[in-house]
């Protein structure tokens, strides 16, 4: 609707979505998204036909491939989509069948006034958070927008409820629907006054309401809010550290260290839930996986008073493999005192360039968060997440395609000049 800039639209409220759900086009430098494993699945369970289905992918099967035509042959049926977005070997796999935007993007279109409605652990958060900051930053689109951010996930369960009990689980509790229900449909009324019914002025709404996980709901004119800084956490290997042990510092470490660790395809590091659609509702402790040999774990000392983060979070970093192209999967967690890890945000992305040696930057979202008393920050870095995302093979060809991926060994560098180092953004109003 936006695209075509139909006369009747006047506002619209996007909930933890975005206008560029294909994906990103490929990257100018030498950062790429990485494939969901996820998108298969979705595309074959939810959207296959008028029907919904339950089945279970092998995607131990070689190619990777072989499991969505496993899938196909039990259904007695196909996605017209998912083949277009998987290769096979007669062509490349990488057109969409039909324009998405016949119209040209909707950011080309006539400006109208949006509320962007994002989730902290949304597992859509960064293509969500992008879709504003990007018409933020646009001539005409920029005094219409609105941001409301919220520490839930795609499916609207909260931060505060996590672990998620029955009592809080609005898919089988009819209470709990209602509870859910007014705070996800509020904002939006809200906003619909003022740009549908034109009950109350513009000015009565916050350009900005943004909820700190473990705190509350803020409002501002602006994202990040006033009273943001940027902050550096450098990544360094422990003298005394075994394995792949090391710590957060907020100074470059004089004692430098490369680190290593081995992607094995036949033993990839396990996906922290079996649906990150709804991720809140396991909020599982995820220290088990920052122990594994082949995971990188990072971790600064507690804090003495609460830590608020508001704003985007990024790694920096310089990285070669023995591969043609590896992944890497970043993490940023909350260690409890008990030594419990509880992910705050997080971020991939697709190195086809191994022997790149310039800092690069995996871009790990925005969050609200804070890290309360006795608590740390830790980032785990790895080169797989499996099952909800496409194994890389290692050997650069294809991951759809490849029948026989091999291990590859990663060296993170840590030079003078190349330090890598985790950028946050720190709310001290």
């Amino acid at each position: 609707a936006v695209s075509s800039g139909h006369p009747a639209l006047r506002a619209i409220v996007p909930r933890v979505t975005s206008a560029d759900l294909a994906g990103a086009p490929p990257s100018d430098g030498p950062v790429d998204e990485v494939e969901w494993l996820t998108t298969a699945d979705y595309l074959v369970r939810n959207w296959l036909d008028h029907d919904r289905y339950e089945l279970d992918f092998d995607w131990t099967l070689r190619p990777v491939r072989e499991a969505v035509e496993d899938a196909y042959r039990r259904l007695g049926r196909r996605s017209l989509t998912l083949d277009f977005l998987i290769p096979d070997s007669e062509r490349a796999g990488d057109e969409a069948p039909v324009e998405i935007y016949v119209d040209g993007h909707p950011f080309d279109g006539p400006p109208i006034p949006v509320l962007h409605t994002v989730g902290w652990f949304d597992n859509l958060a960064i293509p969500s958070m992008r879709d504003f900051t990007t018409l933020v930053g646009k001539p005409g689109w920029a005094d219409l927008q609105y941001l409301m951010a919220d520490s839930v996930d795609h499916e609207n369960y909260f931060l505060a409820h996590a672990p998620i009990s029955d009592r809080d689980d609005h898919l089988v509790n009819d209470e709990a629907l209602e509870r859910m229900l007014d705070l996800y449909t509020g904002p939006a009324l809200d906003f619909f006054d003022v740009f549908l019914k034109q009950t109350r002025p513009a000015a009565t709404l916050p350009r900005v309401r943004w909820h700190l996980g473990h705190d509350g709901y803020h409002d501002s004119e602006e994202w990040p809010p006033p009273g943001t800084r940027p902050q550096r956490l450098y990544l360094t290997r422990l003298a005394e550290a075994t394995g792949s042990g090391g710590a957060l510092v907020p100074q470059p470490p004089s004692d430098l260290q490369d680190v290593h660790w081995t992607h094995n395809p036949d033993d990839l590091v396990s996906s922290a839930v079996t649906d990150s659609f709804s991720f809140l509702h396991d909020y599982p402790d995820e220290s088990a996986t920052s122990n594994r040999p082949d995971v990188l774990a990072f971790t600064a000392t507690p804090v003495s008073r609460p830590l608020d983060l508001a704003g985007p979070v990024d790694l920096w970093m310089t990285l070669t493999s023995t591969g043609r192209s590896t992944d890497v999967f970043v993490k940023l967690l909350d260690m409890d005192p008990d030594g419990a890890v509880h992910m705050i945000v997080r971020g991939q992305g697709q190195l086809n360039d191994a022997a790149w040696l310039n800092m690069v930057r995996i871009e790990l979202g925005h969050t609200g968060y804070r890290l309360r008393p006795g608590h740390r920050l830790q980032v785990t870095i790895a080169s797989s997440d499996f099952p909800e995302f496409l194994p890389n093979p290692g050997t650069g060809e294809n991951a759809w395609l490849a029948t026989r991926p091999q291990p590859t060994q990663q060296r993170l560098i840590c030079a003078p000049g190349a330090e890598p180092f985790l950028s946050i953004t720190v709310f001290e109003p």
